[in-house]
């Protein structure tokens, strides 16, 4: 029983990590959606907040502070999921766009 608690709070903690970067869409519903660049705020040792502003075709909107609680972040309409160190699932809820992101080769190389 000890050993799954402690799995699971391993895991708990490992699916908060996000990596700070430019994130781009590796597969969506809607060719509009931008690239995004995000920076994780840690609070106590949790994720608190994630920073975004969207980059790209949308020249320069932000930034945005989306409130997380564990591994979902969002404020009503947007909604984050992050599923790895490196990507997470976007949902924009008022147009049914979502997308699913990972960090850019340029953030991985600088």
């Amino acid at each position: 029983m000890l050993s799954l608690i402690f799995g699971l709070l391993i895991s708990l903690s490992q699916a908060q990590v996000l990596l700070p970067g430019n994130y781009i869409v590796e597969s969506g519903n809607n060719e509009s959606i931008c690239p995004q660049k995000v920076r994780p705020i840690h609070q106590n040792g949790q994720l608190n907040t994630l920073r975004v502003v969207y980059i790209g075709d949308c020249f320069y909107w932000g930034p945005y502070d989306y409130a997380c609680n564990g591994n979902q972040c969002g404020d009503g309409n947007i909604h984050f999921e992050i599923t790895s160190k490196d990507s997470y699932t976007w949902h924009n809820l008022s147009w049914d766009i979502h997308a699913t992101f990972i960090l850019s080769e340029e953030t991985k190389r600088n």
